[in-house]
């Protein structure tokens, strides 16, 4: 009975309070009218105490119908817990919890960015903002688009458009000439923070080798006041041999080691200085089909850089004349004028390298002025200039030749290295190969060490450059070199200083070579750096490996077959590797060991029909590259990447166009 009585109480309750013009007690379940229309109908649909027909019976009572006041219009009638469909496209939806409509949670106005009202945040976000110092940080946040939720990151100055400033980078105010002791300058453009948080790296590219700059513990230079930096760039009297600086720009307190493929995973900036190509046709021996006199006329008159002396034939219209390297260059263009006189022009002119035929005929005036051809080659041994004019003595006034003067590189590493001891694991024998002065091998309790340099294939080495241990103590006074083909040099004379000593011979063929040091003295005798300079070309390791493909145009050598594409010429379209009517094929480099590659250069066939235009680059190691944007008129694609040490790498065409695509050249660079 009194159970009957509490619910019959409780009816009435209800009752009174459904009587219009009253609002109904939130304890039993109740909405109060101010509340925004999602929040009504999340907490109508939660009730599940009302059949739907109490449910409409009672609609005009949960918010939608307001008393009548005089001078308003009454809100149309809509379903429970919605809108009308008139008004619904016009309402906002409602914020959540802490974050303002229209722009991440806890934004400052400093920090904001222009965006629609189609955006909103879905929760309270951390994020940096601006410091006491007033730098800006990297802000997070999170915002939703038309229904779909984006985790974005707002670059730092970012402006009320979304424009974000300029990255920051390196501009060299004065770079030194290769060999020279000179300072290397520059600063920091579009500064994102102070300049004491900013520190410069320097390598230089030696032999084939990066050596980082400068040789001491403060191998991270600091960025002065004012964002500008100096640094002294020498590098142990190599430095004529030096082809490249890179310049980097990483945060103080960056998490990286020495190593370049370290300091290039947390660089901010990157500078890349070329040594510009220059004239070494003087290094080369002249020889001619004939001179007109053995006293004037002579071939060298086209390389003493006097343009009134010149070499004349002996009464031929189409002479020959040759210019043979010691090493193999690399030839980026040629520069040939002819004699000054009106009679004797040398109207065409085939250039001709390594036994490979024309690769490129120069058109040449006849009132003295030069023609330029550019050719691009690596590996050159030779070069032949086949004339065909006419006069009575046809010849030239001058001829240059721009390239590198060095084509070698430091093999060292590209083997086993073995040696009598070491003094623990923080002294190994390998550390000597690594291009780190402050890492060095030394021997356990010896004087008279040894170490070697094993690399199962033949090397051809012409130079060996030796660096002392960087203490006083230990000095491996003389050396001698022992080679697998039974050869043998001395060495005497290594420096205690920290210098280095050079050693040049004659070029020699050899799958080995051992150091035994004599005459040393102290404890612990080793070297903290050796480098064995192998003949090649700019340190392009791709000839010594064998080449295969999906298929080949020919199937006989030289032309259009896999091992063409490795041998060292662009240009001639007879020298590059062909497919077989594909136009997504395939070309694999394998070698016999393990290599360390950094760069890759591509150069598509020598025509405008068959095109590469991308590729993807697959290594041993399970890495991949992808490359894009190819060109199609022969130029060189570089692709950079970190170290990595393989033993083959494929290059695969992933959008190529024409008939039998291929490359001319595919270059491999340690």
């Amino acid at each position: 009975m009194v159970a009957g009585r509490l619910r019959a109480d409780q009816r009435l309750r209800e009752r009174r309070a459904r009587r219009p013009g009253r609002r109904r007690p939130a304890h039993l379940g109740g909405v109060h009218r101010r509340l925004e229309s999602d929040q009504r109908v999340e907490l109508s649909e939660d009730r599940t105490d009302y059949d739907e027909p109490r449910r409409r019976r009672h609609r005009d009572f949960i918010g939608h119908r307001p008393p009548l006041r005089r001078g308003r219009r009454p809100r149309p009638r809509g379903r429970v817990g919605q809108p009308h469909q008139r008004y619904a496209r016009h309402r906002r939806p409602a914020p959540r919890p802490g974050c303002n409509p229209g722009r991440p949670a806890d934004l400052s106005d400093e920090d904001s960015i222009a965006v629609s009202n189609n955006f909103r945040c879905e929760r309270p976000v951390s994020h940096s903002k601006r410091t006491s110092n007033g730098e800006q940080q990297n802000t997070a946040g999170a915002i939703m688009r038309k229904g779909h939720w984006l985790s974005v990151l707002l670059l730092t100055g970012l402006t009320a458009c979304g424009i974000a400033q300029a990255a920051p980078s390196i501009v060299a105010t004065q770079i030194p000439g290769f060999g020279t002791s000179q300072l290397l300058k520059g600063s920091i453009a579009n500064p994102t923070i102070s300049a004491a948080d900013y520190k410069v790296v320097v390598y230089l590219r030696v032999n084939g080798g990066y050596w980082v700059k400068p040789r001491d513990d403060n191998w991270k230079t600091t960025v002065n006041n004012d964002y500008s930096f100096s640094l002294q760039v020498v590098t142990g009297g190599q430095d004529e041999f030096a082809d490249q600086y890179i310049v980097y720009l990483i945060h103080a307190n960056a998490a990286c080691s020495q190593e370049r493929s370290s300091v290039e995973a947390c660089a901010l900036s990157k500078l890349v200085v070329e040594r510009p190509p220059m004239d070494i046709a003087d290094l080369a021996s002249i020889t001619a089909s004939s001179s007109y006199n053995p006293y004037n006329y002579l071939p060298d008159r086209v390389v003493d850089g006097d343009f009134y002396t010149d070499w004349a034939s002996y009464q031929e219209t189409s002479p020959w004349i040759q210019f043979n390297f010691n090493t193999p260059q690399s030839i980026d263009s040629i520069e040939i004028a002819d004699r000054l006189n009106l009679t004797d022009w040398a109207q065409n002119v085939d250039i001709v390298l390594n036994d490979h035929g024309t690769v490129r005929r120069a058109q040449i005036s006849n009132n003295g002025s030069p023609a330029r051809v550019v050719v691009r080659r690596h590996g050159v041994k030779w070069i032949r200039f086949q004339i065909y004019g006419q006069g009575g003595n046809v010849g030239l006034s001058d001829v240059k030749i721009f390239g590198s003067v060095r084509e070698d590189m430091n093999v060292a590493s590209l083997g086993a290295i073995p040696a009598s001891s070491s003094y623990s694991g923080s002294y190994l024998a390998h550390l000597v190969a690594d291009n780190n002065f402050f890492t060095e091998w030394a021997s356990r309790g010896e004087i008279n060490p040894w170490i070697g340099f094993h690399w199962g294939a033949p090397q051809v080495v012409n130079k060996v450059v030796l660096l002392d241990r960087g203490n006083l103590v230990d000095h491996a006074r003389n050396a001698v070199l022992s080679f697998s083909d039974g050869s043998s040099v001395n060495v005497s004379d290594i420096p205690n200083n920290g210098q280095a000593k050079m050693v040049s011979f004659a070029p020699r063929s050899a799958s080995w070579m051992n150091l035994q040091v004599a005459n040393g003295s102290g404890a612990n005798v080793g070297f903290a750096e050796i480098q064995v300079i192998g003949v090649a070309d700019m340190g392009n390791i791709a000839p010594l490996a064998t080449a295969t493909a999906s298929s080949s145009h020919r199937h006989t050598p030289p032309e259009y077959v896999p091992s063409a594409a490795i041998e060292g010429t662009t240009g001639n379209a007879g020298y590059e590797w062909a497919s077989f009517h594909e136009i997504n094929p395939w070309i694999k480099l394998q070698w016999t060991s393990v290599r360390p590659v950094s760069s890759v250069v591509l150069y598509d066939r020598d025509n405008l029909i068959d095109a590469a235009n991308k590729a993807r680059i697959t290594f041993s190691d399970g890495s991949c590259v992808d490359v894009s944007d190819i060109p199609n008129d022969g130029s060189p694609k570089l692709v950079e990447f970190p170290t990595k040490n393989i033993s083959w790498m494929q290059v695969n065409v992933t959008d190529g166009s024409g008939a039998n695509v291929g490359f001319a050249e595919i270059v491999v660079r340690p």
